[in-house]
């Protein structure tokens, strides 16, 4: 799957919006969440950083892929899956 960041409004960064989104990209995060919906935040956070490089693509992508599978076993099915991982029987 995807790796994402909390919030960057949340302050647990120091800098700018611009200088919270890089530091969580630099981090290994994939996706960087701003979730206050104020434009002004949203556009300075997006300054200076790329869109989303290949292989977050390809990470987003196969997320999709499992989820899309998964939609449609019941969940019982699901259940049974997650204690054979877990291996709790």
């Amino acid at each position: 799957g995807i790796l994402l960041s909390d919030d960057i409004g949340m302050e647990a960064l120091s800098g700018s919006f611009a200088t919270r989104a890089q530091a969580s990209l630099a981090a290994g995060c994939d996706v960087v969440l701003h979730c206050s919906g104020k434009l002004g935040e949203m556009t300075e956070g997006l300054s200076g950083i790329a869109p989303m490089s290949d292989v977050s693509m390809e990470r987003l992508a196969r997320g999709e892929a499992l989820r899309a599978g998964s939609a449609t076993a019941a969940p019982g099915d699901l259940a049974d899956r997650l204690a054979a991982l877990l291996d709790i029987g």
